[in-house]
C-alpha cells in the first residue's frame, strides 16, 4: 500500500486569537504548533512541518486524534509543555525518527520541507528506452563505489568508480556524457557513480555541492548508498568521516536520519556510522545501548569495523557486561578481514594480558600484521590502526617485549607513526634523539619533534615538553619556553603543569613574581585533588603570601594534602598540633602526624619525633627512642639531631657512652 500524505496549510488558519486568554482551549485544533499557542503567535514554514508531524501521529495510532478527550485547558497547555501520545513500539524506526522530529517543540529542531519531500515524493520518471527497474530474470546493472580515503585528512582523490555489470566484471567510468544522460533518465545507479566521480573530481571538475545533488536525487529514488553517502556529508567536521565542509552545510542529525534510513534497509556501512553517532551522541541522545545493537547488526552482516567496536564495548563493558572472550571473538572476526584497528586490539590484549595469558611474541605478531599493511588508498580508520601499530611495533623493540631489544628497529618504527602525526611517537622520537638511542644525539631534532607532538594540543606533551625545558634536558634550560608550554597544558586542566605554573610565579623562574597568581594556579590543582598544590597554598596561607593569613586555613589545605600521604603536609599539622596553632592543641595527634611523615622519611619530622620520646610529650619517654630517631635524620644531614646525638654518646644516654662518636 502506498500512501501519501499533504500538509494543506492548516496550521496558518487557527493562529491564537484574543479570546483564548480568557478561553484556554478556544478554536485550538491538536496539530496546531506550541508556537502558535501563545500570547504572541510566532508562525514559521516549521509551524506546518508540526502539522505534519501530528497528521503522521495520528496514522501510527489508527487516526485516534491526540488530546481528542482532553479539556480544554489542558488542550491548550500540553502542546505548549511538549507533551504528547506514546508512539506504537512496533513504530518502524524511520517513520518514528521523522515524526518526532516535526514534533519538536524547538521550531528550529523541525526538518525542513525540502527534507520531507525528499523523504515521501514521487519517484522522478525514467525514460521509456531505460525503465527504472528490470525484471528479476534480468538484475538491474548497479553501480558500486569503492571510496576509501587516501590520507588522514579524508582526501577524496583515492575514490574509485566501476560499474557492475551482469556478468560480474567491473569496469571503470570514465565518459560522463552516457552516465549523465542515465542519471538524468532515472538510473539510481549512474546518479550514485556520478555523484562520486563529482566527490572525487575523476573525469570531472570536484564539486561537493554536484556530489551531494546527485546523492540526494539517488537517495530519493532508494539508493541505501547514497543515504549513506548524504549521511557522511551532513556529518561534516565530525569523527572520522570527514574533517572538511563537504558542499552541505554540518547537521549531525540530518546524517544521524540519513543513515538510519540507509541502516534499516540493511546497509552494514550505515549501521556501524550509525553506532558510531550513537556512541558519541552526535545528532542526538547519546545512547551506548543503541550503539551496541546497530554495531551487532552490521557486524554481523560482516562489517569489519562493526566488528572492531563490538569487540572493543566487549572489552570495556560499555552497554554490555565485560567478557574478555567475547571481544576477542569479534576483534577475530574483523582481524581476519585484515583491520588493522582489530589487529593493533589484539597486539594490546596479548601485551597486557587482558583476558588472556600475558604473550609478547603474540603480540608482536598482531602489530607487524597490521604495521606491515599498505596504507594507500585506505580508510582513516584502517589508517589509524596501522599507524598505532607502528608505534606499538617501536615500542616493543624498545623495550625488549617479545623481540631482541633493538634502538634501531625501535626508531624505524617509531619514525614511521610520527611522520603519520602519531603524537606519541613524535615525543618518544625527540627522546630517542635527546639520548643518541639508534641514533646520533640531537637537541635541535628533538626539539623539533616534541613540538610537532605538542602542537597538536596533548596536554600530557605540552607538560613533558615544559618540564625539558625547566630542566635542560639535553636542550638546555630556557624557563620562559617552559611557562609557555604548562600555560598551554594547564589551560586544559593538566593539574601538573598548573601546579609548575604557582611554583614559577611563586619564585619568580621565567615570569615576573606573583604571589597572587601563584595561589590562582595552585587553587586550580588543588580544587583537582593535587596533593603538593594543596600543601603549597597551605603554606602560602600560614605565610599569608598572596592571601589573607589564616592558620585555619592552612590547616584545611594541609589536612586534605595529608590524607593522600604527603609528608610535608603531615609534618606541618604535627607541628600545628603540637603548637595549637589553627587547631586545638594536642601532643598525641602531633605525634601521630609526624610518625606519618618520618616514617617517609620526613627529615625534620624525623627530629621532631626524636624529641618527643626524648621529653616524653604525648609518648612515654624512650632515649632509645629518641636516639633512633635522630640517627635517621643525622643521617640526611640535620644538625640539630647529628648535635643531639653527641651529647647522647657522652653521656651514654640511650646508646652506649662513646666519646669517639660524640666527638
Amino acid at each position: 500500500m502506498e500512501v501519501k500524505l499533504c500538509d494543506i496549510g492548516l496550521a496558518t488558519v487557527k493562529a491564537r486569537s484574543a479570546s483564548m486568554s480568557t478561553l484556554p482551549g478556544e478554536n485550538i485544533h491538536h496539530w496546531m504548533a506550541p508556537e502558535l499557542l501563545t500570547d504572541t503567535p510566532k508562525y514559521s514554514t516549521k509551524s506546518d512541518m508540526f502539522a505534519l508531524g501530528m497528521l503522521m501521529w495520528e496514522m501510527a495510532v489508527n487516526f485516534t486524534v491526540p488530546l481528542k478527550d482532553k479539556d480544554s485547558h489542558t488542550k491548550a497547555i500540553e502542546p505548549e509543555s511538549g507533551a504528547r501520545m506514546a508512539l506504537p513500539e512496533d513504530t518502524p524506526p524511520n517513520y518514528r525518527h521523522w515524526v518526532e522530529r516535526c514534533c519538536e517543540h524547538d521550531p528550529d529542531k523541525r526538518p525542513q520541507a525540502s527534507e520531507m519531500v525528499a523523504m515521501y515524493s514521487e519517484p522522478e520518471t525514467a525514460s521509456a528506452s531505460e525503465p527504472e527497474t528490470t525484471s528479476a530474470s534480468e538484475p538491474e546493472t548497479t553501480s558500486a563505489i569503492q571510496a576509501q580515503s587516501a590520507a588522514a585528512g579524508n582526501s577524496p582523490s583515492s575514490i574509485r568508480i566501476v560499474e557492475e555489470t551482469n556478468d560480474g566484471v567491473s569496469e571503470p567510468i570514465n565518459d560522463v556524457g552516457p552516465l549523465l544522460t542515465r542519471a538524468n533518465a532515472g538510473d539510481v545507479g549512474a546518479q550514485v557513480a556520478l555523484a562520486a566521480k563529482y566527490e572525487s573530481g575523476i573525469g570531472v571538475d570536484q564539486s561537493d555541492t554536484e556530489a551531494f545533488k546527485w546523492y540526494l536525487r539517488a537517495a530519493r529514488l532508494g539508493s541505501t548508498t547514497a543515504q549513506y553517502k548524504i549521511g557522511s556529508f551532513s556529518l561534516t567536521g565530525r569523527g572520522w568521516i570527514y574533517q572538511n565542509d563537504r558542499g552541505v552545510e554540518h547537521d549531525d542529525k540530518e546524517a544521524l536520519s540519513r543513515f538510519l534510513i540507509s541502516a534499516v534497509e540493511g546497509d552494514p556501512m550505515a549501521q556501524c556510522s550509525l553506532g558510531l553517532l550513537y556512541q558519541s551522541g552526535l545528532g542526538g541522545k547519546q545512547d551506548s545501548h543503541q550503539a551496541l545493537a546497530w554495531f551487532r547488526r552490521a557486524a554481523n552482516l560482516g562489517d569489519p569495523y562493526a566488528q572492531n567496536s563490538l569487540g572493543w564495548m566487549y572489552q570495556k563493558g560499555h552497554a554490555v557486561e565485560r567478557d574478555p572472550v567475547q571481544a576477542l571473538v569479534w576483534y577475530g572476526k574483523a582481524a581476519a578481514q585484515e583491520n588493522a584497528q582489530a589487529q593493533n586490539s589484539l597486539g594490546l590484549i596479548y601485551r597486557k594480558g587482558l583476558g588472556v595469558e600475558q604473550n609478547h611474541v603474540e603480540a608482536v605478531s598482531w602489530f607487524r600484521k597490521a604495521a606491515d599493511q599498505a596504507q594507500t588508498d585506505v580508510d582513516p580508520r584502517q589508517r589509524m590502526g596501522i599507524v598505532n601499530a607502528q608505534f606499538n611495533l617501536g615500542l616493543a623493540y624498545w623495550h625488549g617485549w617479545g623481540v631482541e631489544q633493538d634502538d634501531t628497529e625501535a626508531l624505524s618504527w617509531c619514525r614511521k607513526a610520527a611522520e603519520q602525526e602519531h603524537r606519541q611517537a613524535q615525543f618518544n622520537l625527540g627522546s630517542m634523539y635527546i639520548e643518541g638511542r639508534g641514533v646520533d644525539q640531537s637537541g635541535i631534532k628533538a626539539v623539533s619533534w616534541w613540538q610537532k607532538a605538542a602542537a597538536q594540543g596533548d596536554a600530557d606533551l605540552q607538560y613533558s615538553i615544559g618540564q625539558a625545558d625547566s630542566t635542560g634536558r639535553g636542550v638546555g634550560e630556557n624557563a620562559v619556553e617552559a611557562i609557555a608550554w604548562w600555560t598551554q597544558a594547564a589551560a586544559q586542566g593538566h593539574v601538573e603543569a598548573q601546579h609548575c605554573l604557582g611554583e614559577a610565579y611563586s619564585n619568580g623562574r621565567g615570569v615576573e613574581q606573583s604571589d597572587v597568581e601563584a595561589m590562582s594556579w595552585w587553587r586550580k590543582a588543588a580544587d583537582q585533588g593535587h596533593a603538593r598544590s594543596q600543601f603549597s597554598l597551605g603554606v602560602a596561607c600560614f605565610h599569608g603570601r598572596g592571601v589573607d593569613q589564616s592558620d585555619v586555613e592552612a590547616v584545611s589545605w594541609w589536612q586534605q594534602a595529608a590524607a593522600q600521604g604527603h609528608a610535608g603536609a603531615q609534618y606541618r599539622l604535627g607541628r600545628s598540633y603540637s603548637n595549637g596553632s589553627g587547631v586545638e592543641q594536642n601532643d598525641m595527634d602531633a605525634l601521630s602526624w609526624w610518625r606519618m611523615a618520618a616514617e617517609q622519611g620526613h627529615r625534620l619530622a624525623q627530629f621532631n619525633l626524636g624529641s618527643a620520646y626524648f621529653d616524653g610529650r604525648g609518648v612515654d619517654q624512650s632515649d632509645a627512642e629518641a636516639v633512633s630517631w635522630w640517627q635517621k635524620a643525622a643521617a640526611q644531614g640535620d644538625a640539630d639531631a647529628q648535635y643531639n646525638l653527641g651529647i647522647m654518646y657522652s653521656n651514654g644516654k640511650g646508646v652506649e657512652l662513646n666519646d669517639t662518636e660524640a666527638v
